[in-house]
């Protein structure tokens, strides 16, 4: 079975491969929901999420086999560096706008901490697939004043390509007379 096979597995690189493989094969929906059950239920390092969820989207996939993979992987507490690499799986090609902004929905039903919002202000493919209440959400759970440099840069860069909609929620949610994001 599937847990016998994750079970013997070694590094992340190898669990991505065997999560690969054994997407490769036809499955029923059952059969998918098995598997991304068993994989995502254990203890995952951000390592390991990365590599998961790099095998489950190198093919485009449904919009509700998406919803129940960020589902199951938002189901348990995150680490900074788990939920980090979440956000950097959505970078994925396969991955549509309707996608991102699910899981942006998904997140901010959860509740979206201070990091959760900052490390989705950093994509620019965050900031463009959602709309504006969903930016207006994310920056207003973002204290300007505990942004590093380097994330206040990257969230400006990101904001660059966005929608109209979502760069007006930068502006109003953002104080951008703070300094940290001149």
């Amino acid at each position: 079975a599937v847990a016998d096979i994750i079970d013997n597995v070694q590094s992340a690189d190898e669990l991505g491969s065997v999560v690969n493989s054994l997407l490769d094969k036809p499955l029923t929906d059952e059969q998918f929901s098995a598997v991304i059950d068993e994989v995502l239920s254990g203890p995952l390092s951000s390592e390991e999420i990365s590599a998961v969820l790099d095998a489950i989207f190198e093919e485009p996939l449904s919009n509700e086999k998406f919803d129940e993979v960020l589902s199951a992987v938002l189901d348990e507490p995150l680490s900074d560096e788990q939920f980090a690499a979440v956000v950097d799986s959505l970078e994925n090609d396969s991955v549509t706008a309707e996608q991102v902004s699910s899981a942006v929905d998904m997140v901010l039903e959860a509740g979206v901490t201070e990091d959760q919002a900052t490390e989705l202000a950093t994509s620019a493919k965050v900031l463009e697939s959602i709309n504006g209440d969903q930016a207006a959400e994310l920056f207003d759970a973002i204290e300007v004043a505990t942004l590093t440099p380097d994330e206040a840069d990257k969230i400006v860069a990101a904001v660059q390509n966005a929608p109209t909609e979502v760069r007006n929620a930068f502006e109003e949610n953002i104080n951008v007379f703070q300094g940290a994001v001149d």
